[in-house]
């Protein structure tokens, strides 16, 4: 077997079936995957999955479906035509990762949530990567996600905890009735949350966020809450006294939903919010800054209710500037 392996499924063209080193039936199409995660050589490589449509299952005894368990692996899709799709009862991750150096792009996940309500706690995400079995202690890194779509997921719909952590041009649609807790969550960090779009129409707690995250960039993404969808704690939030989180050119609106909170911030130092437009709506939203020690300047409020806090934290630097506010 080369550094590169091709995996087809059932509904795949007739030449790609012809081609692929490994073809699924339709069902547990996980195992095909798998296989060729496997069967690459030892300093890692590249599995491309050719359009079609695959049929994901929990692997018994493991937290997914698609497991990347070793370094140095690309996985890549076609885009959009490349679909991952959660079987019912199965309530698991649709991929996950415990290794490092691992790079996913360019297909479709459908975590499938109305089918899959009971997973283990955090283990329901579309995409989830971090090390075994503390993701604190045993620490991945160099992990990116690059233009991947995923659409009702039952916990998370990305989910990178490491060093060096990245979910780039990448999309997550939640659909009502469906309910989850985050889009986007970063932990540990560095890592970056850019140019990704989010629609939301079902309810969520948060969109873009870290866990315990520090110096995480959140910048130039576009998030929609469209009629019948809530969020129901804040779009963004950098993990509660944490540093160094720079959040810059966001554009998010609340297209006919309703969203509890735009952005929160709470104690840390060094944050940066700057040239984000936040659209509300006549159901109106919040900011909360409750900061020591951040720059706030050139953003935009609409409908917002702005809460300032530095009473409570300690050196109260807070730096508020050319900010409108359109009521």
């Amino acid at each position: 077997m080369g550094s590169s392996l091709l995996v087809a499924t059932n509904d795949s063209s007739e030449k790609a079936k012809l081609t692929a080193d490994f073809v699924g039936d339709g069902f547990g199409d996980q195992d095909e995957i798998n296989q060729a995660i496997a069967a690459l050589p030892l300093s890692g490589g590249r599995v491309d999955l050719a359009a079609g449509t695959y049929d994901i299952r929990r692997v018994p005894g493991m937290l997914g479906g698609v497991l990347v368990d070793r370094e140095n692996v690309t996985l890549v899709g076609v885009g959009a035509s490349t679909r991952l799709i959660l079987a019912p009862e199965q309530n698991t991750n649709v991929v996950r990762g415990t290794a490092s150096n691992f790079h996913a792009c360019n297909f479709w996940i459908d975590g499938n949530s109305f089918n899959n309500p009971n997973p283990l706690p955090f283990e329901g995400n579309g995409i989830r990567v971090s090390g075994v079995p503390n993701p604190f202690t045993s620490v991945v890194s160099n992990v990116t996600v690059d233009g991947v779509i995923v659409c009702n997921a039952n916990t998370l719909g990305f989910q990178l905890i490491g060093l060096n952590v990245r979910v780039v041009r990448s999309s997550y649609y939640l659909s009502s009735p469906h309910t989850t807790h985050d889009a986007f969550e970063l932990g540990l960090g560095p890592g970056e949350l850019c140019n990704n779009y989010t629609e939301i129409g079902g309810q969520i707690g948060y969109v873009l966020g870290s866990d315990t995250g520090e110096q995480i960039n959140i910048s130039n993404n576009l998030v929609r809450v469209v009629s019948g969808g809530t969020v129901t704690e804040a779009v963004i939030r950098p993990w509660p006294n944490k540093w160094g989180h720079i959040v810059t050119n966001n554009n998010i609106r609340a297209d006919g939903g309703m969203v509890n909170m735009m952005l929160i911030v709470e104690g840390g130092e060094s944050n940066v919010i700057i040239g984000n437009v936040f659209g509300g709506n006549d159901l109106r939203s919040r900011v909360r800054i409750a900061s020591p020690s951040a720059v706030v300047t050139g953003n935009v409020f609409q409908y917002i209710d702005v809460e300032l806090n530095t009473s409570t934290v300690w050196g109260s630097n807070l730096l508020l500037s050319s900010t409108t506010a359109a009521i």
